[in-house]
This record gives structure tokens, sequence and C-alpha cells, in this order.
């Protein structure tokens, strides 16, 4: 018996992972395994819960809560008011129509992911956390973005994906320590406002699964972007709207590392694409190209170009000694 209860609490220990605990071990055969206080993360992730248990307050150092997934929380929980050192918290996936001002309370909330939710309006208490630096909100019902999001300054990763929104306001160029930023599926949104060039902090962005037919030309200005994400569906008949080329200043993108744009429709490259001499990986896979621009010899010899599903006709000469990873396609 003795070494049976013992082989159970060192269960229990392997399952505290960095610091983690999941929701059956807060039940009260476990609840005395281990010491509360040291205990960062309440990970609650499809647990199809509609209430959180009060015995959960007893882990009052936690700093990230996950409600996330199937669960059925039809508001946020108030013993969530009860964690002071609180910096994370996901909702994401459940049916929550409103967010509690008491959520000002959370002095040191640094990440808010409340996407996938049933927000008819973005929620003006949002703009009211000076202090968030992710903030999740995507697949909402809401169609428009407030200016007032230009006072989230310290924000670094922004997702506004699955949006019905059709423009982004002009105070978004205030975000000037963003980083990563998804737009991803709001495909409604078919022009960037003029300030969008000002977030020269911005490493990744996601662009996959929207409609214009030319990435904007406000993307060209965002010199230290890396990572620029443009797939979409892939539609034969081509009725709706795909990504045909990429505008001529993309090669003012010099730091872009790695592009993904496999089954977007792209029918050709500008020559300028030459120019981006940090980019090591490109993927086009799937789309409706049927030529390379001789100017892509400049590229570098190391990266990996996944050219597969295009009807090549014509790789000019000068590509015939690259060393790219995959090498080079076949005309036909």
């Amino acid at each position: 018996m003795w070494n049976k209860k013992r082989q159970k609490k060192q269960n229990v220990k392997d399952l505290i992972v960095y610091e983690k605990i999941l929701y059956p071990l807060i039940q009260p055969e476990y609840i005395d395994t281990y010491n509360p206080n040291m205990v960062k993360i309440l990970q609650f992730h499809d647990q199809q819960l509609d209430s959180l248990p009060q015995v959960i307050t007893r882990f009052g150092h936690v700093e990230i809560i996950d409600l996330s997934g199937d669960n059925n929380l039809t508001e946020v929980p108030q013993v969530i008011r009860q964690f002071p050192y609180l910096k994370e918290l996901v909702l994401s996936g459940n049916p929550i129509k409103e967010i509690p001002s008491w959520l000002l309370e959370m002095k040191h909330l640094e990440a808010l992911n409340i996407g996938s939710m049933e927000l008819s309006e973005f929620p003006d208490l949002v703009l009211q956390m000076p202090n968030l630096k992710s903030l999740t909100i995507g697949e909402n019902n809401f169609t428009e973005i407030p200016e007032g999001i230009g006072t989230l300054i310290n924000l670094e990763n922004l997702n506004l994906g699955y949006l019905d929104i059709t423009k982004l306001p002009e105070s978004i160029g205030n975000l000037k320590n963003l980083e990563r930023m998804s737009l991803s599926g709001s495909g409604k949104l078919m022009e960037f406002p003029t300030s969008f060039g000002n977030l020269q902090k911005l490493r990744s962005l996601d662009l996959s699964y929207m409609n214009f037919e030319i990435v904007p030309k406000e993307v060209c200005a965002l010199s230290n972007l890396e990572i620029l994400a443009l797939e979409r569906e892939h539609v034969p008949d081509r009725k709706q709207a795909q990504l045909k080329t990429f505008p001529n200043c993309i090669g003012n993108l010099v730091n872009l590392k790695i592009i993904t744009a496999d089954k977007s429709g792209l029918e050709s490259f500008p020559p300028e694409i030459g120019k981006l001499q940090s980019l090591e990986i490109l993927d086009v896979e799937q789309n409706y190209l049927r030529a390379l621009p001789k100017e892509m010899v400049n590229l570098p010899d190391d990266m990996a170009f996944s050219w597969q599903g295009n009807p090549w006709e014509d790789i000019p000469v000068e590509l015939h000694d690259v060393k790219w990873e995959n090498g080079l396609p076949r005309s036909r």
C-alpha cells in the first residue's frame, strides 16, 4: 500500500511539466501531493467545463490560465479575480459574449486570448489595458476595429484573423512595438492604411486566406519583415480572387527570410524578387507559375525552393547552375 501511494505521488509529479497543472490533478485525491505555490500554469483545455471549482484558488501564484477549446463557459469565471499574479488568460473557443469590467483589476495581465468567442463588438474594455503585449481577438462577430486600438502601444503580438472587417484604422500604425501580426482569413480586408508602414518592428505577417490579387504596397515599407505568409485554398475554377503576383516593391523587403504562398493563385514573379538576398524559404507549390525571372539568380544558393505543382514553361539559362534545395523545375 505504501509503495502504491508513493508511486501515485510520483506519477502526479511527472505530470507537473514546467510547473503546469492539468485539470484532473486539482481533484481532492491529488491536491495534497504537491506544493500549490509552485504551480504557475492551470491548463483546462478541452474539459467541457461550464464553471471553475473554487478549489483552484489554492494555487495563488498562478500566472497562466488556459480555458480554451472544448469548454462551455458562457461568462468569464469570477474565480479568476483571485489570481493577482495572472499574466496570461486564454478563453478562446468558449461561447462568451461579454468581457467583464473586473478584468481591469488584473494589473499584471500581459496576454489575452479572446478569439473564437461570440463577441458582437470589439470590447472597449480591452482598450483600457495598456500593459497588454499579446492580444488574440480574431474569429468573432464584430466588423470594425476601433481607432482606440492605437493606444495599446506595448502590443508585440496581434491576431485579427477571420473577422469580417473591411478596413484597419489609421491608428494601427501607432503599434510600433508590434512584432507579429495575423490577418489570416479576414477576406473582406482589401487595403491597408498608409500608417501600416510604421510597424517597423514587425517580423512576421500572416496574410493567408485573404482575397487581394496583389500584396498591398504598404507591406513593402516593413523593412524588418522576416516572415510573410500568403497561402490560400486552391480553387481550380479560379472564380474566387487569387493572388496573381507580388508588387514590384517586394524587393524592398531585404530582410525577408520566408515566403509561403502555396495554392495562392500566383501567376508570375516580378524581377525585383531577385533582391531578396536573405530569403531562406520560398514555397509556391500548386500555383499557376509558368516562368521564373532571371534575376532570381541572385537569391541565396542554400534557399529551399518548393515549386512543385506549377505549369512551368520558361526557365532562363541564367538559373541552370543554381544550387537551391529541391533544384529547379523542368520546363514542359
